[in-house]
């Protein structure tokens, strides 16, 4: 409780405190985002064109939640982690993306699918 209130009273303490915890704070936020995007990466396997399937995409939302949820208690580190989800959903989008096919051959409506239509 003295801590606490030294903290408060203190303000050239909290800043060496919060400087202290500064490397850890680094550390935390570049892991998080590794977690975030490790989950995205196994997803979009390089090995094939298919979509994530429902586990995948649970697997994603769930470890989103999760980074979230573990900062909850601190809105400045509530705000860096969403950061890190938003760079996450924008890597989903994007890797999605790489997934549609902009051929001529995927394009022609006329005739039954062409095999770029049904991949």
């Amino acid at each position: 409780k003295d801590v606490v209130v030294t903290l408060c009273l203190d303000r050239s303490t909290v800043c060496a405190f919060d400087k202290t915890l500064a490397p850890f704070e680094t550390a935390y936020v570049m892991r998080s985002l590794s977690r975030l995007l490790d989950t995205i990466n196994v997803a979009f396997s390089p090995s094939s064109r298919l979509p994530p399937n429902r586990d995948e995409i649970i697997s994603i939302v769930r470890t989103m939640n999760t980074e979230l949820g573990a900062v909850s208690f601190d809105q400045r580190m509530l705000k860096v982690i969403s950061n890190n989800v938003s760079k996450a959903i924008k890597a989903f989008t994007a890797k999605s993306e790489e997934l549609v096919s902009y051929s001529n051959d995927a394009k022609q409506v006329s005739a039954a699918p062409t095999q770029a239509q049904k991949t």
